[in-house]
């Protein structure tokens, strides 16, 4: 990638490796992340954005933790907030930790001080709104909700997230009124597609799930969520033929890229051995 090529032509760029670190994370190479983790270690000047790099990647496997590594975590979110008590970055960490621990009052502290100090990323509000609205704090998640509306670039995730606190409160057929309306606001999105079909399959209406995802497949072709998602339909209202069929016709059908299709063939073709298996 390029940011590989720039940290190799500048290792020692901390800036560069945060970036370097960020991107890995994002997609999920973990492997690479430790690479430059132990890179920017080695700058006494970056501690602190070496702590939150490392607490986000120890976090993301949260529970593989032994009690040692769960102290260690403790320990570095403690001297990055000591270090930095107002780096809004360090505090949304620190309330993701708390909300993994159990500890909802303080991760709601924590991610009402990240907001007000100018995190804005959909993340740390829909965490923030989820919580609020988990331990019945109504008023204030809708306050907060609201962030996401003013946002228009986050409308979209506006609506995961009140077809998710639907989901969460039972009321699914808010939720599926919802997704309904999220489609007609932005019909060429294909995610909003995957969104009804999610809700449409928790409240039990496995036909109108796969006549949407269905009908998205032939509207958005290229779209790998819209596919694995009509394939995960297949597979689990018991429709293995038309699951196989599904991934038979993609090296064929240039739908996908090459990439995403190997990844679903790859991914599909497990999933329905362990299927028939556990048929059998």
């Amino acid at each position: 990638s390029l940011v590989a090529e720039m940290i190799d032509e500048s290792p020692e760029d901390s800036q560069l490796l945060s970036m370097g670190i960020e991107i890995s994370l994002r997609a999920g190479d973990l492997d690479r992340a430790v690479e430059w983790e132990n890179r920017l270690r080695l700058d006494p000047l970056s501690r602190v954005e070496w702590i939150q790099h490392r607490a986000r990647r120890m976090m993301a496997d949260y529970a593989k933790l032994d009690r040692q590594e769960r102290m260690e975590l403790e320990r570095l979110i403690l001297e990055a907030r000591r270090s930095r008590p107002r780096w809004h970055p360090i505090i949304a960490t620190a309330a993701e930790w708390s909300r993994l621990e159990g500890d909802d009052s303080d991760a709601i502290d924590s991610f009402r001080l990240a907001v007000e100090l100018g995190d804005r990323s959909p993340q740390t509000l829909q965490t923030l709104v989820s919580l609020l609205y988990k331990n019945q704090l109504f008023a204030d998640a809708e306050r907060y909700l609201q962030l996401l509306a003013d946002d228009q670039t986050s409308s979209g995730l506006k609506d995961s997230l009140a077809i998710s606190l639907a989901v969460e409160g039972e009321r699914l057929e808010e939720a599926i009124e919802i997704a309904r309306q999220s489609i007609a606001e932005d019909p060429d999105d294909p995610i909003r597609h995957v969104w009804l079909a999610n809700v449409h399959t928790l409240a039990g209406k496995s036909d109108e799930a796969e006549a949407v995802l269905v009908a998205a497949a032939k509207k958005f072709p290229e779209s790998l969520p819209v596919q694995n998602g009509l394939f995960t339909l297949m597979i689990r209202i018991g429709k293995t033929d038309q699951a196989r069929q599904l991934l038979e016709a993609l090296p064929n059908s240039g739908s996908l890229d090459r990439g995403q299709a190997a990844f679903l063939m790859g991914q599909g073709y497990e999933i329905l051995q362990d299927r028939l298996k556990a048929i059998e």
